[in-house]
């Protein structure tokens, strides 16, 4: 395993540590999106960014070398980046199948996600064209029962999850009868 870490920065022509981890802030988020992502399973992580611009160098620098390498890796299907700008940023994508992963880095955020939509979203909410999640009652009154300070905190609230779910039993229904 050391080896191998020691051999990143060659394989990928930068330091993980000062090049990727240095520019993120110390927020992070995993957010779930139902509807930003097929059959309900949008979601996303976002990093808060420290400097913008070295990490977008590195985004850049790390998806060059992810060509490079897939394009000696001879695999049936050809793999492409694909760049776009949606509302002053930078979108890069790479189909894949089903899921059609996506990075953006902002002024500051990173945020990453198996759909695009997932990340679109999130900057439409950053921009107040949709609406944020804000605490409900239920959830003001559990967190005042936490400490002022702390690390790390979770929230998980599947009502809207299983709403997108609610929407298959027909589907699941129908299936079943089907096959019967």
């Amino acid at each position: 395993f050391e080896d191998g870490v020691r051999l990143l920065p060659q394989l990928l022509g930068l330091d993980l540590r000062n090049d990727l981890f240095a520019p993120l802030g110390d927020v992070h988020c995993f957010y779930s999106d139902p509807a930003g992502g097929p059959f309900g399973i949008g979601f996303g992580v976002a990093f808060s960014v420290k400097d913008a611009d070295k990490l977008r160098r590195t985004v850049d620098a790390l998806v060059a070398q992810g060509e490079r390498l897939i394009s000696h890796a001879g695999l049936p299907m050809p793999v492409t980046v694909q760049r776009a700008h949606v509302d002053g940023r930078q979108l890069i994508t790479v189909p894949a199948g089903v899921f059609t992963p996506t990075v953006t880095v902002d002024d500051e955020w990173m945020v990453m996600s198996p759909f695009p939509q997932s990340v679109k979203t999130f900057f439409m909410r950053q921009d107040g064209r949709l609406p944020k999640w804000t605490p409900s009652p239920e959830h003001r009154e559990a967190l005042t029962e936490l400490p002022q300070s702390f690390s790390a905190i979770s929230i998980d609230d599947p009502r809207s999850s299983m709403a997108s779910l609610y929407g298959f039993v027909p589907i699941i229904n129908s299936s079943m009868h089907t096959m019967m």
